[in-house]
């Protein structure tokens, strides 16, 4: 059944009530409008939430913006913009925060000064760089299930009048948040592979063109890395594909230990991945094929990867960066076949 959020006329009567804020009121509608249609569409909640942040950022006129969702006593930030880009993926706990503390009153809160409210977590606003900032909470089923958060590096940049108008967003979202969950899970086979779990090339195309356009916006690193198992098909053809369904797996589990959690895996087909790596430069992502290239070698049976990385250049394409990474992984792959044949002269 779908959810439906506040009628959008009580919302924009609402605001036309509202105390002198200093934004537009006809910037509010048009939001909340806005938000109000993606309660109505199918999205994936990744969208959803990236699409809150981005839109309470321009409401609020901060510098970055956060959904935070509860994952037992941490939260952990799951969609971001702006200046909180970076730190996406991050955990940290939720008892000693803001965040938690706006989750268990479920009520909007302020914070005009980070550098002095008792209420925040220090060490994250350091990391993060917020100097104040505004939470509100996000329901499911009359429980606050995260927040949609503001934040300004400096100090005393949102009002009462944010605060409200964020809570309104915040409403809207969870509706959406909600809807989108029901059709992600009656949904879920459309972009992930039935044999690992990971996200397949329907997903994998959609997301690097995402990932590409942000690079292109915040200026911040990106890496493409195109893997390939070696040995497989002699493991297929000597115990058959169940074995190589197995390594399959395996390979897969590798992938997902160790990468971090912004990072995303995906399987393309047959013996073929990709992993998106956000805020990473080349010469990190290379640091961490160190650790998974031995967890693939460990599955024994012969197995084991080859690579080919790519970053973006100015004017870079999702297509032409893909072309990039398979150039590369060609002429791995054809060095390999070239020492695997000198060992067996």
């Amino acid at each position: 059944m779908m959810v439906l959020p506040p009628r959008i006329s009580d919302l924009k009567e609402s605001i036309f009530v509202m105390p002198d804020s200093g934004i537009p009121r006809s910037g509010l509608i048009s939001i909340i409008d806005l938000l109000t249609a993606l309660v109505t569409s199918a999205l994936e909640p990744a969208s959803v939430m990236q699409q809150a942040a981005e839109h309470a950022a321009s409401l609020t006129g901060a510098q970055g913006a956060v959904v935070e969702l509860v994952d037992g006593d941490q939260m952990v930030y799951s969609a971001v913009c702006g200046t909180a880009v970076p730190s996406k993926g991050l955990r940290f706990n939720r008892h000693g925060s803001l965040s938690g503390l706006c989750v268990q009153q479920a009520t909007p809160l302020l914070c005009e000064d980070a550098a002095t409210d008792p209420r925040v977590n220090p060490e994250v606003c350091r990391r993060v760089g917020i100097g104040s900032m505004i939470c509100a909470p996000l329901f499911h089923q009359k429980r606050a299930v995260g927040v949609l958060k503001v934040l300004s590096p400096s100090g005393h940049a949102f009002h009462e009048g944010h605060v409200e108008a964020l809570g309104m967003v915040a409403s809207v979202i969870a509706a959406s948040l909600l809807n989108a969950g029901r059709y992600a899970s009656a949904d879920f086979e459309r972009y992930h592979d039935a044999l690992t779990g990971l996200r397949n090339r329907r997903a994998y195309e959609e997301e690097l063109a995402l990932e590409l356009a942000r690079h292109r916006r915040y200026h911040r690193p990106l890496t493409l890395v195109l893997l390939d198992l070696n040995g497989l098909k002699i493991v297929n053809d000597t115990y058959g594909h169940p074995a190589g369904d197995a390594i399959i797996r395996q390979a897969a589990e590798a992938m997902v230990r160790t990468t971090r959690t912004p990072d995303r895996c995906y399987r393309l087909g047959g013996d073929e991945f990709a992993i998106i790596l956000p805020e990473t430069a080349l010469g990190q992502a290379r640091q961490v094929l160190t650790h998974l290239l031995p967890e693939i070698s460990a599955i024994g049976m012969g197995i084991s990867a080859s690579v080919g990385l790519a970053e973006p250049q100015p004017g870079t394409k999702s297509s032409d960066l893909h072309a990039a990474a398979d150039r590369a992984l060609y002429i791995e792959k054809e060095a390999f076949h070239a020492r695997s044949a000198a060992q067996r002269a």
